[in-house]
């Protein structure tokens, strides 16, 4: 899933994460003479993207990208302050704005940071730490004054080559609805009526007919206003980090980092559980052990708590020959005491019953290879990866389940 591991930052790669492409324009230009724009409805997303130019604003947007069988979420939080200063938190990724300097780093590549100095403008230098490894958010382009064409084109997830709006309607709620359209992509964008920001935004692509690799696509976005001072600062540290100038340098690391995968030998842990204890894999040999590797922010993960859940239930509660725990990881730089009692205060509201364990630090992640969450790990007996699979699917639960009948002593094997 590589992707998945490059891309985390919400990003920053898979722009969305495992399996799924970033989509592609056409390669050449959409002949667009036959959809005639509508005035009022570019007026009204050009008064959309100056209600975000240079004000505080904080938001929580949630993405989702549908490609073929494929179905990937991301979440992320944008906060913009004064003096040009913003966080963009997510996926094990962040970005922020300080003192003149443009920082980023990777939970997965604890060693590096970047670090450089704003030149030109902000958003030009964000576009440089970027490169082509992620987009920049709308809320950034339409905060730094940026191009109406860029944020039209980042707000529709890139699936609008040439957005061009076509019509405006008023929903029941009071909100506007504003339909955009290109050759091959259509897309329909929800403003708030009183402060004109952006609420919803879904965007289809269908196949471009004769383009190699072309398929449909399916993009939609939420947004959330939060309070500013409700976003958590905590500064990138560049205490015994080596600086590097760009999102490429950082996933230099992830890409070189080993990978294991089914037949490889599960690598040890010793790691301490929600309600007390700690666990070692190695006092599990003998058993088959089921790892689902997740963080609190990570939307998909949360989707699949419940699945793995299944597992533990249909296998004894882990007071048989198996054992199924979470493993918490990619929580941020924060004291293990602080990152101890975030994940408690998450894990008991949620409707789970099997144990976590929290990793403290990124020496887990780095050992096992996991550059995108979630990831779920089944080990046999002998501690060799029997299964793993690097994204959350509804219903492999099922398969996950089979895998461990398969390898539970005197079940019977499939042919």
């Amino acid at each position: 899933m590589q992707q998945n591991q490059l891309m985390m930052a919400a990003l920053i790669g898979s722009l969305f994460g495992g399996g799924c492409d970033r989509p592609e324009p056409a390669t050449e230009p959409a002949k667009l003479s036959m959809i005639t724009a509508n005035a009022d409805a570019k007026t009204a997303l050009q008064a959309s993207m100056n209600a975000y130019s240079g004000a505080p604003l904080a938001f929580m947007v949630t993405h989702v990208l549908a490609r073929g069988q494929d179905e990937l979420t991301r979440e992320e939080t944008i906060v913009s302050r004064v003096d040009d200063e913003f966080e963009w938190l997510g996926s094990g990724f962040r970005m922020e704005s300080t003192n003149g300097h443009l920082l980023a780093q990777l939970d997965v590549v604890p060693d590096r940071v970047v670090d450089v100095p704003v030149s030109e403008s902000l958003l030009n230098s964000i576009e440089s730490v970027l490169a082509d490894s992620a987009p920049v958010p709308a809320i950034l382009i339409a905060w730094q004054g940026g191009s109406y064409t860029q944020w039209l084109a980042s707000l529709t997830g890139g699936l609008l080559y040439q957005a061009i709006p076509i019509g405006m309607s008023v929903q029941e709620d009071g909100s506007i609805a504003i339909d955009l359209s290109d050759r091959y992509a259509h897309a329909t964008v929800v403003l708030d009526a009183n402060n004109h920001h952006v609420r919803s935004v879904h965007a289809t692509r269908r196949a471009v007919p004769g383009e190699v690799g072309s398929a449909a696509v399916a993009y939609a976005a939420s947004y959330a206003a939060v309070a500013v001072n409700s976003v958590p600062d905590e500064p990138i540290s560049l205490v015994n980090r080596r600086v590097v100038t760009d999102i490429a340098a950082l996933q230099a690391d992830v890409v070189e980092r080993v990978y294991v995968g089914v037949g490889d030998q599960a690598p040890d842990f010793v790691l301490p559980m929600i309600g007390g204890g700690e666990v070692s894999l190695e006092s599990l040999r003998g058993k088959i052990v089921l790892l689902d590797f997740w963080a609190t922010w990570c939307v998909p993960c949360r989707a699949g708590l419940p699945d793995i859940d299944k597992i533990y239930q249909a296998t004894g509660r882990n007071a048989a020959d198996v054992r199924v725990f979470g493993v918490n990881v990619m929580e941020g730089n924060s004291s293990e005491e602080r990152r101890m009692a975030v994940v408690e205060k998450f894990w008991t509201g949620e409707p789970v019953f099997f144990p976590t364990l929290v990793a403290l630090t990124n020496e887990l992640t780095r050992a096992w290879g996991i550059g995108g969450i979630p990831t779920t790990v089944i080990i046999g007996p002998d501690g060799t990866v029997l299964e793993r699979v690097d994204r959350f699917t509804i219903g492999e639960w099922k398969h996950l389940l089979e895998v461990i009948e398969r390898a539970s002593p005197g079940a019977t094997q499939q042919p």
